[in-house]
């Protein structure tokens, strides 16, 4: 047996460079298409029957508490003229019970006066007290007819559609003018069930267009997916002022 050593030939030495090693955490990204909308939009409808006597324009302007519509109060003016003088009715005639209780009263302790005079008496005074109380019900509802004959703007926004025109009569509940909110719009994203983990830990979104984005934070989570295409809606919030380039 015999040995045999060989020496392999070795390439020349090359410089080495240290660097320090960094951590760093790459979150998956993935572009899902959404919608804008307003977050109110809403139909107003009359109040009160009656007839129509203005209603707003298609394209007007109104900041919250203006007057959208309104509906003749000649009506319900007279019925409040009327129930206020029936209140002043009742008054009277529980003041003039009042009386003849009290006078009753002194008579039976003298044995003047029977007790079923007075118990009549008293009777007649306690359904006059709850007459008026009736009238002055009744009155509250003709206030609360007469402020629904104005329909307000219930906030800053825009007359997109009028429905009905003024000088035809309406009944409660009718479609009058439907009007949108300009100013708070909100977006609306249809994502894959499959990223609903990664966004319960996640408080916004960023929101792209063609020439602008921003940070928009999560509203709400609607879960319920939908059987076909497998997703839940995701809504965000759009910062004010967005709707200049929205």
């Amino acid at each position: 047996m015999f040995a045999v050593n060989v020496s392999a030939q070795q390439a020349p030495a090359k410089p080495v460079k240290v660097g320090t090693v960094e951590k760093s955490v790459f979150v998956p990204t993935v572009d899902i298409v959404g919608s804008i909308y307003s977050r109110n939009n809403v139909q107003l409808t009359a109040g009160v029957g009656g007839r129509l006597e203005f209603v707003a324009e298609p394209g007007t302007y109104l900041l919250q508490g203006e007057e959208v519509a309104r509906i003749d109060q000649l009506p319900l003016q007279l019925q409040q003229a009327e129930q206020q003088a029936e209140i002043r009715r009742e008054q009277i005639n529980i003041k003039y019970l009042a009386r003849e209780v009290e006078r009753l009263q002194n008579l039976r302790e003298s044995n003047s006066a029977s007790a079923f005079q007075l118990d009549q008496t008293q009777s007649q005074y306690d359904l006059a007290r709850a007459d008026l109380e009736i009238a002055q019900l009744r009155l509250r509802q003709i206030n609360d007819q007469l402020s629904r004959a104005i329909v307000k703007a219930p906030f800053d926004g825009v007359v997109t559609e009028r429905v009905r025109e003024a000088g035809g009569d309406v009944n409660r509940s009718d479609v009058l003018v439907t009007m949108l909110d300009t100013e708070n719009l909100e977006g609306r994203i249809f994502v894959p069930v499959k990223y609903l983990p990664f966004l319960r830990t996640s408080k916004d979104v960023l929101i792209k267009s063609a020439n602008n984005q921003i940070n928009a934070q999560i509203k709400a989570i609607i879960p319920a997916a939908d059987r076909q295409s497998q997703s839940f809606e995701l809504r965000v919030s759009l910062p004010a002022g967005a709707n200049e380039s929205w």
